[in-house]
């Protein structure tokens, strides 16, 4: 996607609650950072079954600080 299709991730971050309360009727951390592109939904099934120890270990974004 180029960046100027992209959405902003302030908006992504805002819309991602809404959609999961709506689909799921709760949200989570992870929820939120699977709908906004930074975590894999097939890492988050890696991490239930104890494949990986952190999600945090499958994030597509760089978290550590600047």
């Amino acid at each position: 996607m180029s960046q100027k299709n992209r959405v902003p991730l302030a908006d992504r971050v805002a819309k991602a609650p809404e959609a999961a309360l709506a689909a799921e009727h709760f949200v989570s951390a992870i929820d939120i950072l699977v709908r906004i592109g930074w975590l894999d939904s097939g890492a988050v099934e890696r991490w239930r079954r104890g494949q990986i120890d952190c999600p945090e270990e499958a994030l597509q974004q760089d978290s550590s600080p600047p």
